[in-house]
């Protein structure tokens, strides 16, 4: 085949030759010539695919320490690992992950876990890890129904707990999301009033006062709250309050630490930066909502931001730290596209951290087969166990089934030169019932799971 160059100046000639004739037969051209070299570089991942996944068999304590070994060589010394979630509830994703994770800390030294929920409340499971006594309530307010509503989550966090109590390095836990997430501000507004309450008490008195509407008025679902019930002239009152905040902990920094300590001052700031992005994201994602304001915004990229700063903040603030990062797959992404007319174009956290990373980022995405999964599952009482729709034609999945219809993972940085024209195409991927568009070269590697279950409720 001739290089993409020449193969590029054969189409202009091509198409120079067109001039007079109809523009259907320039256009059906132009539709052979992409469809031709993607159609042959498919073909040749599968086959390529075929001689290099790595099954995910299993003995009688999981996946094998072989595999685990591969994994971690791939890896290599990145000072981060992704790890995505196909769906958040996968009892299969979640046992691998737990299995992965085990590894890399006991063997390869990483020692901060960081997931998708919110900042301020992950204070207390990290709490429960470290061996102290936690609040009531631990499972549901700290990580809520993200991970603490099932057994496999539990499980995980209950296996890092035992972990720190003989560990020479202690591994910590940290959401990384914007604070509150959906629902209550309350609860993790309760650290920053306990900070203030002993370097300022009077801007503690005065944040008590100007919150008490909005706690009052946002709750239990905060989020959809903001949206609608509170007025233009509310909302914009609690982004002025959230400013004033923010730019209060930078102008007393100083003073602020030396009422406390450095490590602590540090840790109630990002809090409070986590409850800005919160509101930050809640107006981002009204104005993509309205029709008729949705020129305002590029996409719903508030809590991409948030993340990806959260995450900086860990590796500055934490110079050894060797991070494992659990997220939503479209999350993981390290591409923009225009996913929908919701989401705008879309830029992930992925992207922004590959960015700022480089090869220092490892992303390891997850894609899967069939099998079943919670629909609703955001709401404990209406949530209910569906089937996964079929793998569509088009979809990214069918080219990952066609290489093996069995569980495996894959190196894909090792992809050859004849599969680029697919592997850097836009395609599709399924999440649960709905699709998401993807590059298969967002990932440097992938795992595939053939059959899944919806994870099993914790008691």
């Amino acid at each position: 085949m001739p290089s993409n160059r020449i193969y590029h100046l054969y189409l202009f000639i091509a198409l120079i030759t067109l001039v007079g004739s109809s523009c259907r037969t320039a256009r059906s051209l132009l539709a052979e010539y992409y469809k031709t070299p993607i159609g042959k570089s498919k073909i040749a991942f599968i086959n390529w695919g075929k001689t290099q996944q790595i099954p995910l068999k299993k003995t009688t304590n999981g996946i094998s320490k072989k595999v685990l070994q591969k994994i971690a060589a791939d890896i290599g010394d990145a000072k981060v690992v992704m790890l995505s979630e196909g769906f958040h509830n996968c009892e299969e994703m979640l046992s691998l992950h737990s299995e992965l994770i085990q590894y890399l800390v006991e063997e390869k030294g990483y020692n901060t876990i960081l997931t998708e929920s919110g900042l301020p409340e992950s204070k207390y499971i990290n709490d429960y890890i470290q061996g102290k006594d936690s609040i009531p309530q631990m499972w549901q307010k700290s990580i809520g129904i993200m991970y603490g509503a099932w057994q496999q989550g539990r499980k995980n966090i209950d296996w890092l707990r035992q972990y720190n109590q003989t560990a020479t390095q202690k591994v910590t836990y940290q959401g990384i999301d914007i604070g509150g997430f959906y629902r209550d501000w309350e609860f993790p507004f309760e650290q920053i009033f306990d900070y203030l309450n002993q370097v300022d008490t009077t801007k503690a008195q005065e944040l008590r006062k100007d919150m008490a509407f909005y706690f009052d008025h946002m709750k239990p679902y905060a989020m959809y709250y903001h949206m609608t019930k509170l007025n233009i002239k509310q909302k914009n009152k609690l982004a002025s309050i959230l400013e004033t905040l923010k730019n209060t902990f930078l102008a007393q920094k100083d003073t602020y630490i030396q009422k406390s300590n450095q490590k602590t001052y540090q840790w109630v700031n990002q809090c409070v930066h986590s409850m800005y992005m919160a509101e930050h994201y809640y107006r981002n994602f009204e104005c993509m909502t309205d029709s008729n304001d949705i020129g305002k915004c590029t996409g719903l990229n508030g809590r991409e931001l948030a993340m990806a700063q959260n995450i900086e903040w860990v590796l500055t603030t934490q110079p050894d730290a060797k991070v494992i990062v659990i997220n939503h797959v479209v999350h993981t992404k390290t591409s923009t596209q225009f996913q929908s007319e919701l989401y705008g174009h879309f830029t992930p956290m992925g992207q922004l951290l590959k960015q700022k990373l480089q090869d220092d980022l490892y992303i390891i995405g997850m894609l899967y087969g069939e099998g079943t999964f919670w629909n609703k599952w955001h709401a404990p009482s209406l949530r209910f166990i569906d089937t996964i729709p079929p793998i569509v034609s088009h979809g990214i999945e069918q080219v990952f089934q066609a290489i093996d219809t069995n569980d495996y993972y894959i190196n894909l940085q090792n992809a050859p030169n004849n599969t680029y024209p697919w592997i850097h195409s836009q395609t599709t991927m399924r999440e649960n019932d709905y699709h998401i568009q993807i590059k298969p070269s967002e990932w440097d590697a992938t795992f595939y799971l053939q059959e899944v279950r919806a994870a099993t409720l914790a008691e």
